[in-house]
């Protein structure tokens, strides 16, 4: 992966959050059909929280704590596989002409689930989810379970990360081992700035789809009728 710079990152960010829509009518897309609209507003969700997590990941390497800010890069992992898994049911329906009968469950799942138990929502199961991304995008899941090692509470999370041991006057030196210099923190840039790419492709794919998606949406409701 190339490696990418702070200002590189600072700046796609500044772009990414600018492009951002603020605000979504309920019938932008359609006046009787309600998923258009639900399912553009979890979308533009999903690129604000990728966008402040990558906001909180700056303001992390520059001050020197690049093991958390590896913890929001794998989150921001998670959101593109949901991203991903609304683009391909999208892509779905407009290219068979009929609503994915997926797509409402995935909406729901995705928006309020949760991992209680007897609640009636149960919550999507994000590495099964990552999985699927990764048949399209390469590498991925490989990514995603290398920074999992790295963040959890193992030898990288822990003595990896925060202590260095001298053997030669037997002692350890306990504290941050990786700083901004560090080959692990420039492709910790890296991997940000290939999140945004990913995110705009996505969300691009998915609102270019939006009127065919909306229509297929109204018709499925009339025929149901």
């Amino acid at each position: 992966m190339q490696n990418t710079t702070i200002e590189e990152v600072k700046n796609r960010a500044l772009n990414f959050r600018g492009n951002l829509k603020s605000e979504i009518g309920f019938y932008d897309h359609s006046r009787i059909a309600k998923i258009p609209f639900r399912l553009e507003s979890f979308v533009l969700t999903l690129n604000a929280r990728i966008s402040d997590h990558a906001d909180s990941i700056i303001l992390l390497y520059e001050t020197d704590h690049v093991v958390p800010a590896f913890g929001l890069i794998r989150s921001n992992f998670e959101s593109l596989s949901l991203l991903n898994r609304l683009n391909n049911a999208v892509s779905k329906s407009v290219e068979n002409n009929i609503l994915d009968e997926s797509i409402d469950k995935d909406l729901e799942t995705m928006a309020l689930g949760t991992r209680e138990k007897d609640y009636p929502v149960q919550a999507t199961n994000i590495l099964t989810q990552l999985k699927k991304m990764d048949k399209e995008w390469k590498g991925l899941m490989s990514i995603y379970e290398s920074i999992s090692e790295f963040v959890h509470p193992n030898h990288d999370g822990v003595v990896g990360s925060y202590s260095d041991f001298d053997y030669d006057n037997s002692k350890a030196t306990i504290g941050n081992q990786y700083h901004i210099t560090s080959n692990v923190s420039i492709s910790a840039l890296s991997f940000v700035n290939a999140q945004f790419k990913i995110a705009e492709h996505l969300t691009n794919s998915i609102t270019g789809k939006m009127k065919s998606f909306a229509a297929i949406c109204e018709l499925d409701l009339k025929q149901d009728s």
